[in-house]
């Protein structure tokens, strides 16, 4: 458990199979930010690629500025992933959840997502589009099965 501080940017896999400590990046990040991560923290002062959070089973990956859409907490188990920046691209949200929080708190277009949600079973998405909540509900996959999806600060699908 130390802690890993690098200014500058970073490629792909920070935090990779992390279980505790803290790894901090003041610069940009590649892919699969928090792949498999376990427990910890890591700490991105900039913006992340594809697949944040990706097989992630614990800990917090906490990116400040903007991070894709394709693939942000694909298959998470549990832990938290915070974007406070925009989530930016087209792409996947939650695909095969079962657990934890994605939460994106800058205002993200709701273009940006061509699915919410696909085949998860659990946790809380929570998005702030600007989009009305029928628009966001119609990105919601039709194979959701359960968990929670905020948009704008209500509840829009529970299950």
């Amino acid at each position: 458990g130390g802690t890993i501080h690098v200014e500058g940017n970073a490629g792909d896999r920070v935090g990779l199979k992390m279980k505790k400590g803290l790894v901090e990046l003041v610069g940009n990040a590649g892919d699969r930010v928090g792949e498999e991560m376990a427990g910890g923290e890591v700490r991105i002062k900039g913006s992340t690629g594809r697949y944040t959070g990706h097989h992630m089973w614990g800990g917090i990956v906490n990116v400040e500025g903007n991070c894709l859409t394709d693939g942000l907490g694909h298959k998470i188990r549990g832990g938290e992933i915070i974007v406070h920046g925009h989530a930016t691209s087209y792409g996947r949200i939650g695909t095969q959840m079962s657990n934890g929080i994605i939460e994106v708190k800058g205002l993200t277009d709701g273009e940006s997502f061509e699915e919410i949600g696909g085949n998860m079973s659990g946790g809380e998405i929570i998005l702030n589009t600007g989009q009305v909540n029928d628009y966001v509900k119609s990105k919601v996959a039709a194979t959701f099965v359960g968990g929670k999806i905020w948009n704008n600060g209500k509840v829009i699908v529970l299950k």
